[in-house]
C-alpha cells in the first residue's frame, strides 16, 4: 500500500505516534501513561491478529470483520516501543520482547516481510538498548 492509498486516519495516527515518540524521548517521564496506553494497544492488536489467524484456520473460514491492518498497526507499535525502551525500566515492557519472538516464529506466512522486517528491527533495538541480552 503506497503512502497515498492511505486513509487520513491511519495517516493521523502515524503522525501521532511518531509525534509521541519524540516528545517521549525529551521527557520519558511525563510519557508513562502514553506508553502504557501504546503498549495496551500492541497487546491488544497481537491478540486480535491471534483470534484472526485461529478463526481463518477454523476450516478455511475467513471472518466478516478481519481487519488487514492489524499486522501494520502490530508493526508500528512494536517499533515506537523497541525506540523507546532505553528510557524505561526493562519490566515496564513485560512480556513484549517474546511475543515479538513469538509472532516471528509462528507468523512467518501471515505477515507480509515488510511487517516482519519491522518487527525485526523491533528486536534489534531492544538488543541494543540493552533491553534484551543476545
Amino acid at each position: 500500500m503506497s503512502h497515498e492509498d492511505e486513509q487520513p486516519g491511519c495517516v493521523s495516527e502515524k503522525q501521532n505516534l511518531r509525534s509521541l515518540l519524540f516528545a517521549a524521548k525529551e521527557n520519558p517521564d511525563g510519557h508513562i501513561s502514553d506508553l502504557r496506553r501504546i503498549h495496551s494497544e500492541f497487546n491488544s492488536y497481537v491478540d486480535l491478529f491471534h483470534l484472526q489467524e485461529s478463526l481463518t484456520n477454523f476450516k478455511g473460514y475467513y471472518p466478516k470483520n478481519y481487519d488487514p491492518t492489524v499486522h501494520e498497526k502490530i508493526a508500528e507499535r512494536a517499533l515506537i516501543l523497541s525506540h523507546l525502551a532505553g528510557n524505561y525500566p526493562d519490566s515496564f515492557f513485560g512480556d513484549f520482547p517474546s511475543r515479538i519472538f513469538y509472532l516471528l516464529q509462528h507468523s512467518l506466512q501471515s505477515f507480509p516481510s515488510t511487517l516482519r522486517i519491522k518487527l525485526a528491527e523491533a528486536l534489534t533495538l531492544l538488543v541494543d538498548f540493552q533491553v534484551l541480552l543476545p
